[in-house]
């Protein structure tokens, strides 16, 4: 099973929630550390900023919850759908305004 499938599991068993962000962080920065190729390090840096942003899974506002849920999850999906999609650029800046319109980079 590559990263990108076993990412994607989670996403689809667990969503997107504090926990999930935590398991993906370390299943994306494992792929990175094996494989630093440019989907991967987008991978690693935005659930490892999605991580350390939730690490209090009590304090994550409701309205930021319900953001990342509705913006960034779906885009998540369309990008770790298949490797193709995985290695477009174009989906990974999809993925990273997503993650700006979610507040989550800064």
């Amino acid at each position: 099973m590559s990263t990108r499938d076993a990412i994607h599991g989670v996403l689809d068993a667990k969503g997107l929630t504090p926990d999930s962000a935590r398991e993906l962080n370390q299943l994306a920065r494992a792929a990175c550390a094996a494989d630093p190729s440019v989907p991967n390090f987008v991978a690693s840096s935005l659930f490892r900023l999605l991580s350390d942003h939730w690490d209090d899974s009590q304090a994550v506002p409701s309205h930021e919850f319900q953001q990342v849920q509705t913006i960034l999850l779906p885009r998540l999906r369309v990008w770790l759908q298949s490797d193709q999609s995985f290695r477009d650029v174009d989906e990974m800046g999809r993925v990273v305004v997503a993650a700006n319109n979610c507040g989550l980079l800064g």
